[in-house]
């Protein structure tokens, strides 16, 4: 598999140095290191330091044209099983004609993740295709509606594989002067496999999860989310969005594998609703700084739990979260005179959790309730861009 994906690195190496003889070319490169009090997101309490390296070639062979390619490698300290790299490209067309109020454009990605050999079960490619069209119906107003298929594939695990399709629309209209209304609302359909309702987890799938215990369903969802914004001051900004996010099949899903949000192929898999506020300035002339509040009500899809540290004993338990989020960043842009864009950035982020779930867990002595994601997380992380 490392032969595989060497090679096709080399590959796409060599078609993008070739292109850029005949292309403009850009180039950003980025890294940022931190600390994280709450790594899994549960009541396990692992905490971390990571590094990410990245870096990105952006191709320009036509005026309507982005090529890009990219690779970024994130190491973990005393989990550093869960190191990995992410590599794979993107191509976007954005073709426009002079005065015109309709702007189409479409999109296609191919990303890898690989983890070393004791999660390599979490390995997986991922291709998304995507298009829309963007109109111009007034000066102050635009629409917009568009599509994205999805397809994600586990190498060594297909019981995860996911395939998507989304559709949406939306509109932003300034009023007035300085007020922003951005609406968008959407559909999606999602494949996946659910394991059946009707299994034991101990005497079925405590040794694995063979095909026959698995029934193949289509989820379906819709939301809605607008968001206002507008300047307060010369210099600072703000804007609150709300989003509502809705299943409408999902009572006989049972996925397997945690919901938690690091490794889990599930974590973005919830209904509910969101608010979030954010405020924008600028700070001494130069400096970014960007505050804001979180609050999350999120229903999961029913999970068998299980995790390298425990088994649990419930086939998909019920699992309803209520979240909180304070974030803080600052961000110095610099522009050298050789034409070099360099930002320095420091962020903060602080989150609670609490869970309605409440597991039954195995132990050789007892069996207590363990309210497994009733948590609390800080993370302190600094980076360092570099764009030419």
């Amino acid at each position: 598999m490392s032969k595989v994906i060497s090679n096709g690195l080399l590959a796409a190496a060599i078609i993008l140095f070739s292109a850029s003889s005949m292309a403009d070319v850009k180039f950003e490169a980025g890294v940022s290191s931190g600390y994280q009090s709450n790594l899994i997101n549960d009541n396990n309490d692992i905490d971390d330091i990571s590094t990410t390296a990245s870096g990105r070639i952006y191709l320009y062979p036509l005026s309507f044209m982005e090529i890009s390619g990219a690779g970024e490698y994130t190491y973990y300290g005393e989990t550093y099983k869960i190191s990995n790299l992410l590599t794979g490209g993107e191509i976007t067309l954005i073709p426009s004609w002079k005065d015109s109020p309709l702007r189409p454009y479409v999109k296609g990605s191919f990303y890898g993740s690989r983890y070393r050999r004791d999660f390599s079960g979490f390995d997986n490619n991922s291709g998304t295709v995507s298009a829309g069209l963007m109109y111009r119906a007034a000066s102050q107003l635009h629409l917009r509606l568009g599509g994205k298929y999805t397809q994600t594939s586990y190498i060594d695990n297909d019981i995860y594989d996911q395939k998507t399709i989304e559709f949406f629309m939306g509109a932003n209209k300034t009023f007035w002067k300085n007020n922003t209304l951005d609406i968008e609302a959407g559909f999606g359909t999602a494949d996946y496999s659910s394991i059946r309702g009707d299994l034991d987890p101990f005497a079925d799938i405590l040794d694995g999860v063979p095909d026959t215990f698995l029934v193949e369903k289509n989820l379906k969802s819709w939301y809605i989310s607008p968001r206002f914004s507008r300047p307060l001051g010369s210099k600072t900004g703000m804007n609150i969005t709300y989003t509502y996010r809705s299943f409408t099949n999902d009572s006989a899903g049972i996925i397997f594998g945690s919901s938690s949000e690091n490794l889990s192929p599930w974590s973005s898999l919830w209904e509910g609703q969101s608010v979030t506020a954010t405020i924008k300035t600028m700070f001494f002339t130069d400096a970014i700084v960007t505050a804001g509040a979180g609050y999350f009500e999120k229903r999961y899809l029913r999970t068998l739990e299980e995790s390298q540290y425990f088994i649990y004993m419930q086939l998909g338990p019920p699992r309803h979260d209520y979240q909180s989020r304070l974030f803080f960043k600052i961000q110095r842009p610099i522009v050298t005179k050789s034409g070099w864009f360099i930002e320095p950035s420091l962020s903060v982020e602080i989150v609670t959790n609490e869970s309605t779930t409440e597991i039954v867990r195995m132990d050789l002595d007892n069996m207590p309730i363990d309210h497994r994601y009733d948590y609390d997380d800080f993370s302190i992380f600094w980076g360092l861009i570099l764009r030419r």
